[in-house]
């Protein structure tokens, strides 16, 4: 992986990689995660494509965040843009991933002269209940928000969930043994205000939807995005979960290698 580089913000400063040349790929992390998390997709497409992963604010090495919940993806999305300003880059494929993929949905309605294309992985666009499994995960999540500031205890989870997948394991152990806890539920938070499904369906750039088969709920909420997104491509994972892009590398890399070189 390239140097760790920092951009100078008004409100702080934004860390990220800058890898290779060519077409821009943004990759946007998961919740409480870091660049890092897409280790395996530099070293697959740097030599084709220009990677750039920054840790999004109040994550990784980058500042915390300073504003209210309702403002948290605003603000993390508009740092993202500021990044790629600076860089001189005026048009990427953002690939987001999880709560990555919320921010890249920001991103694509509020600056889509900068989106050539858009991957969302493990992802979902609203927080509107559909089901009393969907009312029963949102519940579950509101009331065990403490559950972050435990480090021991999350690392003891992922591990048990994460087994057989050696690298993912290692890297959500070491994120949740490390974690920022205070932002991480401050973005948790921010999370039950989303609503992007009426906006991302006038979106007319190439997208393309992945999700692990192993997680229910999610390919649900993936498959709502492609009810509004008719031209949007969706491809399932089989053996795979959230985050997909690390659990099956290698079907995650084919199948946006596939994408990119089909639509972008």
């Amino acid at each position: 992986m390239s140097e760790t580089k920092v951009m100078k913000l008004n409100n702080g400063e934004m860390y990220y990689s800058d890898t290779g040349e060519g077409i821009v790929l943004v990759f946007l992390h998961g919740l409480g995660c870091d660049g890092c998390m897409f280790l395996q997709q530099i070293t697959a497409f740097q030599h084709q494509y220009r990677i750039i992963c920054p840790d999004l604010l109040g994550n990784g090495k980058s500042s915390i965040l300073k504003v209210s919940v309702k403002q948290v993806i605003e603000e993390q999305a508009a740092a993202v843009i500021a990044l790629l300003d600076n860089l001189n880059i005026r048009e990427a494929v953002f690939c987001g991933t999880s709560y990555g993929g919320i921010v890249c949905q920001h991103i694509a309605v509020s600056y889509s002269n900068y989106v050539k294309g858009l991957v969302l992985a493990d992802t979902f666009s609203d927080t509107t209940i559909h089901s009393i499994k969907e009312l029963l995960n949102k519940m579950t999540i509101s009331a065990s928000l403490w559950l972050y500031y435990c480090h021991g205890l999350l690392k003891w989870s992922v591990k048990s969930q994460y087994k057989g997948y050696p690298e993912a394991q290692s890297y959500m152990e070491t994120i949740m043994g490390n974690l920022r806890s205070r932002k991480v539920v401050l973005q948790r938070r921010a999370i039950n205000h989303i609503n992007y499904t009426e906006q991302i369906g006038r979106l007319k750039m190439p997208i393309l939807l992945l999700v692990g088969s192993r997680y229910d709920l999610l390919v649900n909420y993936m498959k709502r995005i492609h009810q509004v997104l008719p031209s949007s491509q969706i491809k399932v994972i089989e053996d795979s979960f959230d985050p997909s892009n690390m659990v099956r590398p290698d079907k995650y890399n084919q199948l946006l290698l596939e994408f990119l070189n089909a639509s972008i």
